[in-house]
């Protein structure tokens, strides 16, 4: 039997689906050498029982360091699908033809992979890292790698590795807490008894291989930065990557978003952690232009410029506060009915914090943490950076073993320039709430009606009854034939679109960090506006957005940025998959006017 520590048991009166999820602490990186792909076949040969629908929607991943099982269900039906879904964790039918079955579906998935940029990224950036190190290998496995696993390579690994020792479990439901507690009691006796060898303990990644590193590859344009920091599980109440990320993706006036697209180097930036339980690699992403792209040490430079200026003026607290204020609204006002992504990240997030915990302060920042936050901005160094530059225009000398693509590694050494003159941090945020917004339940309306219907045009309005969230949703069409009157009004009203959204950019990024979002986007109607958010400061968005439909200022700089990054769309949909290519033209097919993306 699992541990009581080992379960978090909710019981929500809003839940529309009774879920539960299983999370071992093992995954990709406990494959042993000569079997790698072994844990993500044995997560699909366990999978593939539950795939008749028996117990309700199910899903399951694996990952380098977790494999999670998941399902939901209603609530009738939950104690007796618990007990079927336990039951088939605990002695699951693993036969040769099922095993054989999934293999070729993995093989499948290998192939559909071959055109994913993100996949093949993470792939180059593995396989450039210390061999000896468990993350350095290509774990998602294909028939190749595959072919020699038996049955008892499987029954092996599971008894090795799926244990009870080794479990949580996280479960929602309506149901009340004595009905989910007795189920749990009666499906989880003499679960997987045993306990196995501690995971790990395990290297730094970056143990091994000579830093700086300049890795450069055949894929689609972009820059990415990673740097190996401390565990970053360690500092949930504090959270300083996520200061930090703020810091680096915000597109507000002074920022480096700003700097690098004013000097026409990269139109986005993304920054992003991945955790580990030794430590976590800290990504910072380019989306460059061309210019950006042929001096990508200039980009460098700048980013390297940033953190100088972030570290000679410290960590503002009016930044902890607003981040900390956005944290806690967004989680008092999150949907509350997400199934299993929400027991999914409860039984694996429980191997770290406590269960009481899990929930909240994966989502919240508590507490100003400056030594934290100086510890880990102290580890983004030059010295600790690992560069991957992807071209489609780069022949490496070497090409890797499973999909074929071509780079080269190479000793980093380019001229840091570190003043930081150009950069501020952002303005206290005009669109942060400053008073708490209460759910009107107008019961009487519950389906639309007209709120509008003159001159101006005609407005619907209906009342949310389901989600009861206090969440604005408004959508405007604005009519006009202009846009569809040929192949070039429908060209210059896809530059309309873009355009406005670019003007917008930093208004949009302050809205979007309150809660409040806006989109714009052309129909073969008109063009199609979107407001949403649950902010008393949505008038204030409203308003500037519609000063800026008219393109008051425009400027060929920006019209040139927006020119450049349609024309990297299309040149990414051309490298693309058959799929991407063929629903690009069964669109065109059905519309008016077709513009061929070559």
């Amino acid at each position: 039997m699992i541990n009581k520590d080992s379960f978090i048991m909710i019981s929500d009166p809003l839940a529309n689906r009774s879920t539960c999820a299983v999370d071992f602490k093992t995954g990709s990186m406990n494959d042993p050498a000569s079997k790698l792909g072994i844990s993500h076949l044995l997560e699909h040969v366990i999978s593939s029982q539950f795939s008749d629908g028996r117990i309700g929607a199910f899903n399951a991943s694996t990952s380098p360091e977790h494999t999670n099982f998941r399902f939901d269900t209603d609530h009738r039906s939950f104690a007796k699908a618990l007990k079927v879904f336990v039951a088939g964790l605990n002695s699951p039918s693993i036969e040769k033809n099922r095993v054989e079955a999934e293999k070729r579906a993995i093989n499948s998935e290998f192939e559909k992979n071959r055109y994913d940029q993100t996949v093949l990224r993470s792939l180059i950036f593995n396989i450039t890292n210390d061999p000896k190190h468990p993350l350095s290998g290509f774990h998602h496995g294909n028939m190749q790698m595959l072919k020699k696993l038996s049955v008892k390579d499987l029954e092996e690994f599971m008894n090795s590795n799926y244990l009870a020792s080794n479990a949580k479990v996280a479960i929602v439901s309506a149901l009340p807490y004595s009905e989910i507690e007795e189920a749990v009691d009666e499906a989880f006796r003499g679960f997987r008894p045993g306990k196995g060898s501690p995971q790990g303990p395990y290297p730094k990644v970056f143990s091994g291989i000579e830093l700086p590193q300049l890795v450069t590859a055949r894929l689609e344009d972009r820059l990415v930065f990673c740097f190996e920091i401390e565990r970053t599980y360690g500092n949930y109440r504090t959270k300083p990557h996520w200061i930090l990320s703020y810091l680096i993706n915000t597109k507000r006036s002074g920022s480096l978003s700003r700097r690098l697209k004013d000097l026409e180097l990269a139109t986005d930036i993304l920054a992003s952690v991945q955790s580990f339980s030794f430590s976590s690699l800290f990504f910072v992403e380019f989306k460059p232009m061309r210019k950006g792209l042929l001096n990508s040490e200039k980009i460098v430079s700048e980013f390297f410029s940033y953190l100088r200026f972030i570290r000679d003026n410290g960590y503002p607290k009016y930044i902890f506060q607003e981040q900390k204020n956005i944290s806690e609204t967004g989680f008092k006002f999150r949907e509350q009915n997400e199934g299993m992504a929400i027991v999914k990240d409860l039984a694996r997030l429980m191997h770290y914090y406590p269960a009481k915990d899990a929930e909240r302060f994966n989502s919240v920042i508590f507490e100003y943490g400056k030594e934290d936050f100086n510890r880990i901005l102290n580890s983004l160094t030059v010295n600790n950076l690992k560069i991957l530059l992807c071209r489609d225009d780069i022949v490496g000398k070497k090409e890797d073993p499973y999909y074929g693509v071509g780079y080269d590694v190479e000793k980093f050494t380019a001229n840091i320039e570190d003043k930081g003159q150009h950069f501020k941090y952002p303005e206290v945020n005009r669109f942060i709430t400053d008073g708490t917004v209460i759910y009107d339940d107008d019961k009487q309306n519950t389906l639309p009606y007209i709120l509008i219907n003159d001159q101006r045009g005609e407005a619907w309005f209906q009342q949310d009854s389901v989600l009861k969230l206090p969440m604005l949703y408004f959508n405007l069409l604005i009519l006009s034939p202009a846009v569809n009157r040929d192949p070039f009004s429908k060209l210059l009203s896809i530059f309309y679109a873009r355009i406005v959204s670019e003007m917008l950019e930093e208004t949009l990024d302050e809205a979007g960090e309150a809660g409040l979002s806006f989109g714009l986007d052309r129909d073969d109607r008109g063009i199609s506006l979107f407001f949403s958010g649950y902010s008393q400061k949505m008038p204030l968005l409203f308003k500037e957005v519609m000063s800026i439909l008219q393109m008051p200022g425009l400027e060929s700089k920006m019209l040139g940025s927006v020119k450049d990054g349609l024309r990297n769309d299309y040149l990414a949909m051309e490298s693309g998959s058959a799929f991407s290519i063929a629903q690009y033209f069964k669109y065109q097919l059905i519309h008016k006017h077709s513009i061929p993306y070559t």
